[in-house]
């Protein structure tokens, strides 16, 4: 009898591991779905990101030849992580005012890299910037700064890095996840991207372009 409830326990856990394994194989089709991209002129953040373009105009395009890119990367995210996180404070938090997503972008303050240094601590956008400015400057060109939701269903916009690797898509999330993880290895909708950004370039993504396209920058500002 204790034999047989023994091999019935391994027999569950067995089944328990393996239904885990098929949900998160599942998940990983439709995570990898939010990142393809499509090419776009304007996203509601401009008037953040222009800072950001402008400062990586002094950093030159350079060969990446580095041996060991995962060290490279994750010795960065370490750092990153490591900022004291600080939330920006909205202008009309004491009258109680509530702000949808896009009306909060004029109250948040892109800080650039040495600003986030200066201070030690930033909000997510703040600690991600530092983290893409660190790989371009490293000579990474398949890195993104990333604004969407962490969760589908959270109310608030996340902002993280994306890397792409050997046909893999990490994640690079200096805020929540600190450790070096793909897309895949997430439930299904979880780091919903909206808009990504290299450089001078900007795309939205295709799932999140179908839902909400995305407004023009008077529209963002609307409020």
């Amino acid at each position: 009898m204790k034999v047989f409830k023994t091999e019935h326990k391994i027999a569950l856990l067995m089944s328990f591991f393996v239904f885990i394994s098929l949900v998160f194989i599942g998940c990983a089709s439709n995570n990898k779905d939010y990142y393809k991209t499509k090419l776009i002129n304007k996203t509601p953040y401009d008037d953040r990101y222009v800072r950001v373009e402008k400062h990586l105009r002094n950093i030159p395009e350079k060969a990446s030849n580095k041996q060991n890119k995962k060290l490279i990367v994750e010795k960065h995210l370490k750092k990153a992580s490591k900022f004291i996180y600080e939330a920006d404070k909205q202008q009309d938090e004491s009258v109680g005012a509530v702000f949808t997503d896009y009306q909060k972008v004029k109250y948040d303050h892109w800080k650039l890299p040495n600003e986030t240094e200066l201070t030690n601590r930033g909000d997510c956008e703040d600690k991600a910037i530092w983290l893409y400015s660190k790989l371009i400057d490293e000579g990474f060109k398949d890195v993104k700064l990333v604004t969407g939701k962490h969760r589908e269903s959270d109310n608030n916009f996340h902002a993280w890095v994306t890397w792409h690797h050997e046909n893999k898509i990490y994640i690079l999330d200096p805020t929540i996840n600190k450790g070096l993880y793909q897309v895949n290895h997430y439930p299904s909708g979880y780091y919903k991207p909206h808009y990504f950004y290299h450089r001078d370039k900007k795309w939205c993504g295709v799932v999140a372009c179908v839902i909400e396209p995305a407004p023009s920058s008077k529209q963002a500002r609307k409020g």
